[in-house]
């Protein structure tokens, strides 16, 4: 018998999405795969112990990730939004304007 437990889910929160629950291979192999299929990278054994993986990696790993964002926006800005005829170069103008990176949904 399973006892019902008082919970409250805020209305904002979806609860008809896909289920979070289940079996969880907490391997360090499936973790490897699992971060190689996600992000191309592997955490070393020094920055995960089993299924755990440490935070200051994860923020060194969002450094990076944020820095191949920032050269996707410039091809973006070199390509489709602001090309030359050749379509070859991007101005560096646009450099700046990549610098704040967490005000850049501020942008119009």
């Amino acid at each position: 018998m399973v006892a019902a437990i008082n919970s409250y889910i805020p209305p904002s929160i979806r609860t008809d999405g896909l289920l979070v629950s289940g079996f969880t291979d907490s391997s360090s192999n499936s973790l490897e795969n699992e971060f190689m299929i996600q992000f191309l990278i592997v955490p070393t054994a020094a920055n995960h112990k089993g299924s755990d993986v440490k935070l200051a990696w994860l923020h060194t790993l969002k450094r990076r990730l944020q820095m191949h964002v920032k050269i996707h926006i410039l091809l973006l800005f070199g390509t489709n939004l602001f090309c030359d005829k050749s379509r070859l170069t991007v101005h560096w103008k646009f450099l700046p304007l990549l610098q704040n990176f967490a005000e850049i949904r501020d942008f119009s």
